[in-house]
């Protein structure tokens, strides 16, 4: 159990250095604010998913940022809390997002993404440059996939 307590609080100091978004930018302008990600974070896993999926396909571009956001989550929670999720994902987004969230709810992340989420769970030094990286994606991209991993780690050390 200490040992448990331990990784839980280096997790903890980790993802507090990484100060990674607790809001996707992404997502600004479409009536959504930090309260309403708030309430997400109280949520038990199979209400987090029901709501966090009435995200899909909210934002522009080839990967909205709704979809780039629920990748960060689903991300963390398939490879750190070793969960596999579904998503009814046809025809309410990009066939390149679609694609993209099939694959994260499996575990089968683009490298980027993989890398950051596996470097914040080890505490490593080297994760801040990879979620550095990560921000530089697209316009919004890997902002809105950082607050989504934000909440999934959130929400798997709650749960400990």
């Amino acid at each position: 159990r200490a040992c448990t307590h331990t990784h839980t609080h280096t997790r903890r100091a980790a993802l507090a250095r990484a100060a990674l978004p607790k809001f996707p930018p992404g997502l600004l302008g479409y009536g959504l604010d930090e309260d309403d990600f708030a309430r997400l974070r109280k949520r038990t896993e199979s209400n987090l998913l029901d709501d966090a999926g009435k995200l899909i396909g909210l934002g522009q571009g080839l990967t909205p940022a709704g979809d780039d956001f629920l990748a960060g989550l689903l991300g963390t929670l398939t490879t750190v809390g070793q969960r596999h999720v579904s998503l009814n994902l046809h025809g309410r987004t990009s066939l390149l997002s679609e694609t993209q969230l099939a694959h994260v709810a499996y575990g089968a992340l683009a490298e980027y993404l993989h890398d950051a989420i596996r470097l914040l769970a080890q505490a490593h030094p080297a994760a801040s440059r990879a979620t550095q990286q990560l921000l530089g994606l697209g316009h919004t991209s890997g902002a809105d996939m950082l607050a989504g991993v934000r909440l999934g780690f959130e929400h798997l050390l709650a749960a400990v």
